[in-house]
């Protein structure tokens, strides 16, 4: 049997020194059920292994292991299904098409090897996928027949700390982003299935930060991570203050300072924080600075005839890596302009695209720059691709 390796080993031995393994007892006295025969029905418990009480309110998925394929044979159909648990932990998924599935439990919280899973593959998990042999158990359902199934599953780690500007004056409602070191020893942002959000099975951002500049993200499973703050480019406004809850959203593409574990500006330099089964780790503290920010904007130009270049993107490089530190958008009168940033060197690359009858493509075009003031001068002449 193929085995698939994590930063921590193999993934394997992983599932089994977490001790959170989906326990699935099945066919322990099926009782027959008043299905058709082409339908059944799977019941059972979702268990909390640190408190060894049910996992209230939280929810079961079945979904249909992907029929191997054959030369020339379409492919089986998909079902999936799920149950809330009530207040008993009891989940009670009805109907279910027959077949063999993969189960998931979650609870907010707490996680599964599926977790791994999803956060080595930056949350883009497919049905085919050769890790969810070891990351999920099966369960099989049986027309006109009920199958009984428990599953334990463990409380996950927790990273929390402050985030203040360095006036003293904490940060509030910014959003806070988790990295994960994946296999390759490559920061990724971190997808986490296992939070307590309704959006967290969809990788969506779901924390940010308090009244206070606090944070707390739960339901981790073991491996190494890093923490991203970053200032909003994007917010929305009530329009008015009495009457109807109309809002504004307002854009501003190139405000987004990053700050780094460790007050750092490039991901390069990030500190690395280690969690194991079950950590609650403090401390995890940020500094966003309030001072010593600068502006850079400039003008983009077509060098051909001086009319300017509609649209495209402007990024801000780490001379060393290369990696994207900030970048803003071209507006159509040819200027862009990044505010809060901090002293450097950065390499800008410069990237018009089609904007119109008046500009067609443009071959980018990088240049080395120092901030250590305001830039407001920083302008860029670019030639038009070749057309072959």
């Amino acid at each position: 049997m193929a085995t698939m390796t994590t930063q921590n080993g193999d993934y394997a031995g992983r599932c089994l020194s977490m001790l959170f393994v989906l326990t699935v007892l099945l066919g322990v006295g099926a009782v027959e059920q008043a299905f058709g025969q082409e339908t059944g029905s799977v019941t059972g418990h979702l268990y909390c292994a640190d408190t060894h009480t049910v996992c209230r309110f939280g929810s079961v998925t079945i979904q249909s292991v992907p029929a191997k394929k054959k030369d020339g044979a379409p492919p089986g159909d998909k079902h999936a299904y799920s149950s809330p648990t009530d207040m008993d932990g009891v989940f009670e998924i009805d109907g279910a098409a027959a077949g063999e599935y993969y189960i998931l439990g979650r609870c907010a919280g707490y996680v599964t090897p599926y977790d791994v899973l999803v956060a080595e593959t930056s949350g883009s998990v497919t049905g085919d996928n050769e890790g969810l042999k070891y990351a999920l158990n099966l369960v099989t359902v049986a027309a006109g027949r009920t199958t009984s199934t428990s599953l334990t599953i463990q409380r996950g780690a927790s990273i929390s700390g402050t985030v203040l500007y360095d006036d003293g004056s904490p940060a509030e409602n910014l959003p806070v982003k988790l990295l994960w070191r994946n296999a390759k020893q490559t920061w990724v942002r971190f997808a986490n299935s296992a939070n307590d959000s309704t959006t967290s099975v969809l990788g969506l951002d779901s924390v940010q930060t308090d009244d206070r500049g606090r944070f707390r993200e739960a339901g981790l499973p073991p491996g190494t991570y890093s923490v991203m703050i970053g200032l909003r480019e994007v917010t929305w406004k009530a329009k008015q203050i009495t009457g109807s809850s109309e809002m504004d959203m307002r854009v501003t593409k190139g405000d987004g300072l990053k700050v780094y574990f460790g007050d750092k500006y490039r991901l390069r330099e990030t500190l690395p924080i280690v969690l194991h089964d079950g950590e609650d780790r403090t401390g995890v503290d940020v500094t966003i600075p309030a001072n010593g920010l600068h502006i850079v904007r400039g003008l983009v130009s077509a060098k051909a005839d001086g009319s300017v270049v509609e649209k495209g993107t402007v990024q801000l490089l780490d001379p060393e890596d290369k990696a994207v530190v900030r970048e803003a958008d071209i507006a159509n009168n040819g200027t862009f302009v990044f505010h809060y940033v901090v002293n450097g060197s950065y390499v800008v690359k410069v990237s018009g695209e089609d904007g119109g009858s008046k500009t067609g493509d443009f071959d980018p075009v990088t240049r080395n720059l120092l901030v250590e003031e305001d830039v407001l001068d920083l302008n860029f002449a670019l030639n038009a691709t070749a057309k072959h």
